[in-house]
């Protein structure tokens, strides 16, 4: 599974979810990644009243279709409960 967080500069929701997704990543094991964008960026203008956007990927070749995606705000309850899902997918995928 990957996580994917997009972030701005001195957002602080931004950084409370990198926190989050840091925990998570030690519990549940996950590739994470963090982009911050930046004024410019394509993704920044397309997100701009979203952040923190978080992508998250139960497989390596998931579809966009079974791709979630978390726009602000977000809770700690359901970023917890979106990844739990993703990585309980993920694993039946494996093992399919």
């Amino acid at each position: 599974m990957r996580v994917l967080l997009y972030s701005k500069a001195g957002c602080h929701l931004c950084e409370v979810v990198d926190l989050e997704l840091v925990d998570l990543q030690s519990e549940l094991g996950f590739v994470y990644e963090q982009r911050q964008l930046q004024q410019g960026d394509d993704l920044f203008a397309q997100f701009a009243n979203y952040f923190p956007v978080v992508d998250i990927e139960p497989t390596a070749a998931a579809t966009p279709a079974e791709r979630i995606r978390l726009m602000a705000p977000i809770s700690q309850r359901q970023l917890r409960a979106q990844i739990r899902q993703a990585a309980g997918a993920g694993s039946s995928a494996r093992t399919a």
